[in-house]
């Protein structure tokens, strides 16, 4: 009785330590096949200022990034003004998108 439980447990002890790996193999292949790695989100409203500002600090930031960046502009519901300079980032750097937010109600 005492060598097939440990026989079973012997297999179950190898069947884990495989997954586990298999895992392990499976996030870094996955990181390493993604074309971006840093996401920076930048929220946007009728309330936001200093947008220029702060679309300018987030490039930076992603410039100075060891990965690829994505800049994600959520915009909940900003003045035309504000959107403008949002549209002009994204042309200007590809890695600027807009996003828009609706309330639901």
């Amino acid at each position: 009785m005492d060598m097939t439980f440990l026989i079973i447990l012997i297999v179950f002890g190898i069947t884990a330590l495989a997954e586990f790996i298999m895992g392990i193999i499976s996030i870094r292949q996955t990181i390493n096949e993604s074309s971006c790695q840093t996401v920076i989100i930048i929220p946007v409203s009728n309330k936001t200022d200093n947008a220029e500002y702060i679309l300018r600090q987030a490039q930076k930031m992603a410039g100075q990034s060891d990965f690829p960046c994505r800049c994600i502009i959520m915009n909940y519901g900003a003045n035309a003004e504000t959107l403008e300079i949002c549209r002009r980032f994204a042309e200007e750097f590809g890695y600027f998108e807009i996003e828009e937010i609706r309330e639901t109600g």
